[in-house]
């Protein structure tokens, strides 16, 4: 029994090493990589059937629902079906009779699973770990009725005595709890990996464009300034034409080497309290004419008493940043909702829009430097927002399906609205 009870625990292993390898903090949130993830658990728990704790007959005891766990909570209910379906045909051909005991509990234990995931992501690592322990009893409570009624129904005797079984429920109890916490330090740590490496690039091409963008603003200044005057003193219309699209471009080049100082520079400007609705309203009425244009309706729903620490200009920035960007992504005209509300100790602002979406890799992509969907951008807009809300001890993140629209979320720390700017 010890054997099979070390191979099954060494087993359960596997899906955890996939996960280390896969070194992206998102991953599992991929369909194809979710796939490859529930196959790997189905083939997980199949391969502790093959090493089971023979209780009576051909009824038997794993750890094979674990992995079955493991997928369902954090790759979702596709490749959580993928796992359970292989587990399913696995424990048939070790034995159909035992295994159609089992099928009413397995679904329930399912079941128990999606309905803790829909409430997973959104509590402390100590309740995921307490829920997964629950599931963890539940499960094993489940098999020792469906072994008390399947020895019931055969007449047969079990081979362990009842301190063993509580002994092999408690570890499978202990072990609900491991290994969901050995997942989310795995994940924590992918993110932390990710992260890093954004900085770093984003630490690179900040020190280079430092370095360059002052020395070519100067003469497309002057360069700008030389063809003005040309165009004005000039009398033919063909010329004024060339020299009209001239000056075009080389405010294309003013505006990319504009993005590059602000991604480029420390920002060290002084924070004021201010009143997150009012800025919120002067920018929607700021963009109005460009929604106007694009056929865009927008719609703002906001709290009154919100208040938050941040420089007003970079923070009206964002602002804009975020609304252009949802107007653009609607080139037949659509809505964008802004809805700013207070949670806890938090301020929530979420720009929502129905225009194009985006797809799981151009979501992942999104925020990397000169990474852009649209033909014109230069990638580097969302780098700066993202610093700018960094620095003010804020979030920024992106929730997006292909053709069902994107919303940006971003959360600030609440403020007491005593000392303010509107």
């Amino acid at each position: 029994m010890v054997e099979e009870l070390l191979l099954n625990l060494f087993i359960i292993k596997i899906p955890l090493v996939l996960l280390l390898c896969l070194r992206r903090p998102l991953a599992l949130s991929d369909t194809r990589t979710g796939i490859v993830f529930g196959l790997c658990c189905g083939l997980t728990a199949a391969m502790c059937m093959m090493f089971p704790i023979q209780v009576v007959g051909d009824y038997q005891l794993d750890f094979r629902y674990i992995p079955l766990g493991m997928s369902m909570m954090f790759a979702g209910p596709l490749p959580g079906m993928i796992t359970f379906i292989l587990a399913e045909a696995s424990r048939s051909a070790f034995g159909l009779e035992a295994m159609l005991y089992e099928l009413p509990s397995d679904l329930i234990l399912v079941a128990s699973v999606l309905l803790l995931r829909r409430y997973y992501k959104e509590v402390s690592l100590i309740r995921k770990l307490w829920g997964s322990a629950i599931v963890g009893l539940l499960a094993y409570i489940l098999c020792l009725f469906n072994l008390y009624f399947y020895m019931e129904s055969t007449g047969s005797q079990s081979a362990y005595g009842i301190n063993v079984l509580l002994g092999i429920g408690a570890l499978r109890v202990a072990v609900s709890m491991i290994i969901p916490y050995l997942m989310e330090k795995i994940i924590l740590y992918n993110l932390i990996q990710h992260r890093l490496l954004k900085a770093e690039r984003l630490n690179m091409v900040s020190e280079l464009a430092a370095s360059i963008a002052h020395e070519v603003r100067n003469p497309l200044t002057v360069v700008r300034g030389f063809l003005q005057i040309m165009r004005n003193n000039s009398e033919d219309e063909k010329s004024r034409a060339y020299m009209n699209t001239s000056i075009e471009e080389l405010d294309r080049a003013e505006y990319i080497i504009s993005d590059y100082l602000n991604m480029a520079k420390h920002q060290d400007e002084k924070s004021d309290m201010l009143h997150i609705s009012e800025v919120l309203t002067q920018t929607v009425e700021l963009t109005r004419s460009f929604a106007v244009i694009g056929q865009v309706e927008l719609i703002l729903h906001c709290e009154k008493e919100l208040y938050a620490n941040a420089n007003k200009v970079q923070l009206q920035q964002v602002f804009i940043n975020l609304l252009k960007n949802a107007i653009e992504a609607m080139p037949r005209g659509g809505e964008v909702e802004i809805f700013a509300m207070r949670l806890e100790d938090q301020i929530v602002i979420n720009f929502s829009d129905n225009g194009e979406g985006m797809t799981p890799d151009q979501l992942r992509r999104l925020g990397t430097s000169y990474y852009t969907t649209k033909s014109t951008g230069t990638g580097l807009g969302l780098v700066v927002c993202m610093r700018i809300i960094h620095e003010i001890k804020g979030t920024l993140q992106f929730f997006s399906e292909f053709g069902q629209g994107t919303r940006a979320v971003i959360k600030l720390p609440a403020a007491d609205g005593v000392k303010m700017i509107s």
